[in-house]
């Protein structure tokens, strides 16, 4: 079936040689097999209908993540609704102050700054060397700046 079982985390994410790799949202908290064809390692699940293919990447190395769009659900459009419930007394007396402690509970909390950056290093059709400087947000997976030299 493949090397050895991977549980799949509550992110969908699993680690194949130190490397983080997405697997399907119907995934999450199941045990996996992983194995490799040719230079890509494959996720397989073994359900009721047994053995199947959930995903394919691309061979990395620790520090470069494969994360498939595809694997995760699609976001909501606009702002989520979210209504707090007192999980103890204290919280529901909280909560019984005034509106603007239930808008404070509720307000979400701010995204995070998060960017990763690496270098891409190719050659010119004439030979020469060139690197790259890739920098992406991690929240919203755009490219924040490129910068090449050599």
């Amino acid at each position: 079936m493949g090397t050895l079982p991977r549980f799949a985390t509550k992110s969908s994410r699993l680690n194949i040689g130190g490397v983080r790799h997405s697997v399907s949202h119907q995934l999450i908290e199941e045990t996996v097999w992983v194995r490799e064809h040719g230079d890509e390692p494959v996720v397989v699940h073994v359900g009721k209908n047994g053995p199947r293919e959930f995903a394919r990447h691309r061979l990395s190395t620790p520090g470069r993540p494969q994360i498939l769009d595809e694997h995760y659900l699609p976001r909501p459009e606009g702002a989520i609704a979210r209504m707090p419930r007192p999980m103890c007394e204290q919280e529901e007396t909280f909560l019984g102050f005034s509106e603007g402690a239930r808008w404070w509970l509720a307000a979400p909390a701010p995204v995070p700054d998060v960017w990763s950056y690496d270098f891409v290093e190719t050659r010119t059709h004439d030979g020469k060397q060139v690197r790259i400087l890739a920098m992406t947000d991690e929240y919203t997976r755009e490219c924040l700046a490129i910068r090449a030299g050599r």
